[in-house]
């Protein structure tokens, strides 16, 4: 039922085109499954064997692992949580040569580890937290141990449990100091620069960037002029000389901070609905999604929006971009409660 459309969006003289490819698009899987969840409703990326893997839940709490290259289903892995799924993460491990896939059920406080080759179950984490919900959980390879960081929001107590970092085998390692407020959005950073592991999380009013080994609060990022309900998404953005923090805030804003000075750099206004998902797109751009139903490409260098995307009439939760060597450029996007992901190819 999708129609065939194609944007021209002006961006300093240059063209910039986005086709929506109806052929790829009408062929991509309409079991898949949202409900609200704020990131990573599916998953996207290139395999230790050089294919890409789109992994996504269907309604019925199934896995589904589709080969993004041949466009086609190869593996659904049934029942694979009691509750239904609402993230996923994906972690290559070189080292013994295997992708592990990370599905989480927020109400069940549940995550499972898979190995993607034969999707065998390598753990199953359970009653997580005593209280509340597991938003997020993330990846994080401390010395070759692979290692889970979870989040934890409770609806009921102003203050949650701590955020906990689990080894490969279940056991709890420690609880990270002075992290037990509502947790939306975790995520692991490694800076080579300083070769330090750093832990990321999204709170009600600020983002807390914690030091991993030393445990202890490494910087906290706030908008000092605006009081944010939430910040839903983080992104790092590295080069030779700064470290960037982007965020994307319940107020509609995307706001972007010098990782280790902690300073806000730029505040850009996105939308009058919630920000969910971002993504970068080539070195300046962004792609965000809004509870208004648009995915908006950002130009951050310059604060401005280049072009509002209309997807759907529901907020798009998640949006991924890759560069794939049969389609190219791409952008994959998801709505609250839509059955399809959808596929853009971009053309610039």
């Amino acid at each position: 039922n999708m129609k065939e459309e194609e944007l021209t969006m002006e961006n300093n003289g240059e063209n910039i085109y986005i086709s929506l490819n109806n052929e790829l698009t009408s062929k991509m899987p309409k079991d898949s499954y949202t409900c609200v969840t704020l990131n990573n409703s599916f998953i996207i990326f290139k395999s230790i064997s050089n294919q890409f893997y789109l992994i996504f839940a269907n309604s019925i709490n199934s896995i589904i692992c589709y080969d993004f290259d041949n466009l086609q289903v190869i593996n659904e892995i049934k029942n694979s949580h009691n509750k239904r799924i609402t993230n996923f993460s994906h972690f290559l491990d070189i080292k013994n040569e295997r992708n592990i896939i990370l599905s989480l059920s927020y109400e069940d406080n549940n995550i499972k580890l898979w190995n993607l080759q034969n999707w065998e179950c390598l753990l199953n984490l359970i009653n997580i937290n005593n209280n509340g919900y597991l938003f997020s959980a993330c990846f994080l390879n401390e010395n070759n141990q692979i290692l889970l960081v979870t989040s934890n929001y409770d609806n009921y107590n102003d203050y949650s449990e701590p955020i906990k970092i689990f080894d490969f085998y279940g056991k709890k390692v420690k609880e990270i100091e002075n992290s037990n407020k509502k947790t939306y959005f975790v995520d692991a950073y490694y800076d080579k620069n300083l070769s330090q592991n750093f832990i990321i999380a999204c709170f009600m009013d600020n983002i807390i960037s914690f030091n991993y080994n030393k445990n202890e609060i490494y910087k906290k990022y706030y908008d000092f002029l605006s009081v944010v309900k939430s910040h839903s998404n983080t992104i790092i953005k590295s080069d030779d000389k700064i470290v960037n923090l982007i965020a994307s805030c319940y107020d509609g804003n995307v706001r972007i901070w010098d990782f280790h000075a902690g300073l806000l750099l730029e505040k850009i206004a996105i939308s009058d609905e919630y920000l969910n998902s971002i993504c970068l797109w080539k070195e300046h751009y962004l792609f965000v999604s809004c509870d208004d139903g648009y995915i908006k490409l950002v130009d951050f260098e310059n604060r401005k929006i280049i072009q509002n995307k209309c997807n759907e009439s529901n907020e798009v939760l998640t949006v991924k971009s890759l560069a794939h060597r049969k389609y190219g450029k791409c952008l994959l996007a998801q709505s609250l409660g839509k059955e399809q992901i959808k596929v853009y190819i971009i053309n610039d």
